[in-house]
């Protein structure tokens, strides 16, 4: 048995040994669930504090950037104004990656939780 899997069966006994357990495997599996509803409660906040600070959802974001971006190559506009734009859409660019990332966690945990139910 490996340092690490003692150190973690070590742990769980003594849950168990407190009484806030009936085995080392129920203590694993309702921290387990703890850590999975947790994470899913992280990125549900994220996606939902940008949906609210956009007022559209991700699919309407990204073609909301997409003609930000465009925008950029308008040989009309004002240096001035290039600069400001230049910089809005890296902003929000970094917010539809995070936006992005968030929605791909949510999904991984998401299943961990279907799994995890099994």
């Amino acid at each position: 048995m490996s340092t690490k899997t003692k150190v973690v069966e070590t742990i769980l006994n003594r849950f168990v040994e407190q009484g806030l357990f009936d085995s080392p495997e129920s203590a694993l599996r309702e921290l387990a669930q703890d850590y999975i509803v947790k994470q899913i409660n992280r990125y549900q906040k994220i996606i939902s504090d940008l949906e609210r600070k956009y007022g559209l959802s991700y699919d309407q974001f990204t073609q909301y950037l997409a003609k930000r971006a465009a925008s950029l190559q308008d040989p009309d506009l004002p240096p001035e104004r290039l600069r400001i734009l230049g910089q809005e859409v890296m902003r929000e660019e970094e917010d539809a990656l995070e936006w992005k990332i968030a929605r791909d966690m949510l999904a991984n945990w998401l299943g961990m939780k279907a799994e995890a139910e099994k």
